[in-house]
């Protein structure tokens, strides 16, 4: 996984259909999620459920997703965001603890990304989770 600098002074928008892609979270906090993304003049929010979990990210921003069996539920809490400037993004995260909601894993979906079916983007970002805390947890025993 290459990571990139981002300026967080960019407010531009790529393009594609600003949404949520949100996997995890119950009825009350996802409306609590959706009223938090209107700050940001995101409307559209897509609730990954485990029956979807094996569709690609771009069938889901699509809504052309159908149910998919046999992939196992992941337990986890996750936001990707899609056509979202680097200014809302980095904002967005920053100030997303003020919701009292559990920290999920946060991504962006990428020209990459964006043909991975959504369970493989979730494992991938729960072992970058465990790469990172491994690495912090090594260097604090240094």
């Amino acid at each position: 996984m290459a990571f990139e600098k981002i300026d967080h002074q960019n407010n531009n928008r790529p393009e594609g259909k600003t949404c949520l892609l949100v996997y995890g979270y119950d009825e009350i906090s996802f409306k609590k999620i959706q009223d938090y993304a209107a700050l940001y003049d995101i409307f559209e929010f897509v609730n990954v459920t485990p029956s979807t979990l094996g569709n690609t990210l771009q069938k889901l921003i699509d809504h052309t997703d159908k149910p998919t069996f046999g992939i196992e539920r992941v337990d986890t809490q996750a936001i990707v965001l899609n056509a979202v400037s680097p200014k809302e993004l980095n904002d967005f995260v920053r100030s997303f603890r003020t919701l009292g909601l559990p920290s999920p894993l946060f991504a962006v979906v990428t020209p990459l990304s964006i043909n991975w079916p959504f369970h493989e983007l979730l494992k991938d970002l729960l072992e970058e989770r465990a790469m990172i805390a491994n690495n912090r947890k090594f260097s604090k025993n240094d």
